[in-house]
């Protein structure tokens, strides 16, 4: 019977030393599967980061369309202004020529 429990203690033995490797193995899993969550954590907060900046990036864009078009718009009001002062001013010219020369008959006369 001692010669069974010694082989029953040093099964116990080998199976301790097989669960031991396996406790080995199992942590240094847990400690590649930390150092991986730690690296997607760092990848979750640049891509906030690149969210965050783009989010402000399509803000500026807005902004910048809605002065593009403020822009767009007054520029056609002083094109429309600007005409309108050219025709009144080439009308006004041309009355102050048949002035002038009603004028330079007058004095000739």
């Amino acid at each position: 019977m001692s010669e069974e429990m010694a082989t029953v203690l040093t099964e116990i033995r080998n199976l301790n030393k097989r669960f031991d490797s396996v406790d080995e193995r199992l942590y240094s899993i847990d400690k590649r599967f930390y150092y991986v969550d730690k690296r997607l954590d760092s990848m979750d907060e640049q891509f906030k980061s690149v969210n965050m900046r783009l989010d402000s990036m399509d803000k500026q864009f807005n902004e910048i369309r809605e002065d593009l078009r403020i822009v767009k718009a007054q520029t056609a009001k002083n094109y429309e202004l600007h005409l309108t002062m050219e025709n009144s001013m080439n009308k006004r010219v041309s009355e102050l020529e048949s002035d002038v020369k009603i004028l330079k008959m007058a004095i000739s006369d």
